[in-house]
């Protein structure tokens, strides 16, 4: 959230599908403005954006598993919607800057030309 992202949801998420054809995820109520900070502690009462538009899945490999070099693309589907799904380490450093140009491309402000999305390749 220091890169000012906003927390939607810890843990579990809902999803919904939009009119326009977006895929929505908000908390579940019981869960609403909570984040567990692992080392720290349960948090409670914090800001709230949701509905989000979702853009990209990620998924958090376990500890000592390498995301591949140029990994193929692969999909997240839910209420027939579909979004690029990428896999990180989550215990390396480096994680939340591919994670911020992984999301530049999947909202289409960077541009591939192989690797995870589909349209890679520089059409």
């Amino acid at each position: 959230m220091d890169r000012g992202w906003q927390l939607v949801a810890d843990d579990q998420v809902e999803l919904a599908a939009a009119p326009d054809g977006a895929l929505l995820a908000s908390p579940p109520a019981p869960l609403h403005g909570m984040l567990e900070v692992r080392g720290v502690g349960l948090f409670r009462d914090l800001p709230v954006e949701a509905p989000a538009r979702l853009r990209l899945v990620l998924d958090l490999l376990p500890p000592g598993e390498v995301p591949p070099r140029l990994p193929e693309p692969r999909r997240f589907e839910a209420h027939g919607r579909a979004l690029p799904r990428i896999a990180l380490s989550g215990q390396q450093a480096a994680t939340p800057e591919k994670l911020a140009l992984a999301l530049e491309a999947a909202c289409g402000r960077a541009r591939m030309v192989a690797g995870a999305f589909p349209d890679a390749g520089g059409a």
